[in-house]
């Protein structure tokens, strides 16, 4: 028997999603993208959140 394949990272809780809304043209993109990149929506959403928090926070001279 094959261990299932996890898709978000140890600890993630994965019971409590959050729900973001887009433009039609944004889902498009996102949709594109991350089948491009091989990855489900949910985890696209979450890597590029993490990019952008980070570029936020180095924006602001948040640690």
């Amino acid at each position: 028997m094959s261990i299932p394949k996890r898709r978000a990272p140890a600890g993630v809780n994965i019971d409590l999603p959050v729900t973001v809304r887009f433009m039609p043209e944004e889902r498009d993109a996102l949709i594109e993208l991350s089948r491009q990149d091989g990855r489900t929506r949910g985890s696209f959403v979450r890597m590029i959140y993490l990019i952008g928090l980070a570029e936020w926070k180095r924006q602001l001279g948040i640690k």
